[in-house]
């Protein structure tokens, strides 16, 4: 009894009178679904998550940086600067 009071029981650590620490294992843990509750993932799933999402957003950022630079012909500034010559009437 004395273990378990101070020591926690597997996989609930800390004292039953410190809930502060039980709540903060089930977040970093995260806790099972249940019945009228969804699954909680843990700390180091959501910053995964986290992670994948800020990698995409990244590739999505330099693929719209790349468009208002003229290059090879593919860019959108330079679909706009052929438009742009084709309704300008020349000299």
């Amino acid at each position: 009894m004395f273990w378990d009071d101070w020591h926690g029981t597997p996989g609930r650590p800390g004292r039953p009178e410190q809930p502060g620490v039980l709540v903060f294992w089930d977040d970093w843990h995260g806790t099972p679904g249940r019945p009228g509750r969804p699954e909680q993932p843990g700390v180091l799933e959501r910053l995964a998550a986290i992670e994948q999402r800020q990698a995409t957003t990244e590739a999505n950022i330099e693929e719209i940086k790349h468009e208002p630079r003229p290059n090879s012909g593919s860019s959108l500034r330079d679909v706009v600067d052929r438009v742009e010559q084709a309704v300008t009437p020349g000299p």
